[in-house]
């Protein structure tokens, strides 16, 4: 399926321009390192929200992403 491969995904909450906040996971690429996407000359992000289907996002449109810590079980 489009955008569930076996890539690591971070667990983040983004905040765009527009006030809007979204909480999901960003596709990382095989180093599995956020700082390693947000480096790359990509416009867009692969973002998976937390309920929905994948999306991707601008770049431009954020204004912060901030990792979040998820629970072990």
């Amino acid at each position: 399926m489009l955008g569930h491969s076996d890539a690591p995904r971070a667990q983040v909450s983004i905040a765009m321009l527009g006030g809007a906040s979204v909480l999901g996971s960003l596709k990382c690429g095989a180093s599995g390192r956020l700082d390693s996407i947000l480096a790359l000359d990509a416009a867009f992000l692969e973002f998976l929200p937390a309920e929905g289907d994948m999306q991707f996002l601008a770049k431009a449109q954020i204004v912060s992403i901030t990792p979040v810590k998820t629970p072990r079980l």
